[in-house]
């Protein structure tokens, strides 16, 4: 099937070639299914090893920013 590029131009507003934007368009459906199926392939033993480090990240957030506001209002106090 072909795509008449004045008509596409016509008919959808937009300038440029249809089958350039059609390209980035399956390319980038290209990367996000190789996401998906990238996260899929994973063990539950790895995923539960992600959620684990991430979850001491946010630990050591919240202590880290007790204890700095624990030392602000001991020095105003």
């Amino acid at each position: 099937m072909a795509i008449d590029p004045k008509m596409y131009e016509k008919y959808s507003g937009r300038s440029g070639d249809p089958y350039t934007r059609l390209g980035e368009a399956l390319s980038q459906n290209v990367k996000h299914q190789h996401r998906r199926t990238a996260a899929k392939d994973m063990s539950a033993y790895e995923r539960s090893l992600i959620a684990r480090a991430k979850m001491k990240v946010v630990w050591w957030v919240i202590v880290s920013v007790l204890g700095l506001g624990a030392l602000i209002w001991r020095s105003l106090s």
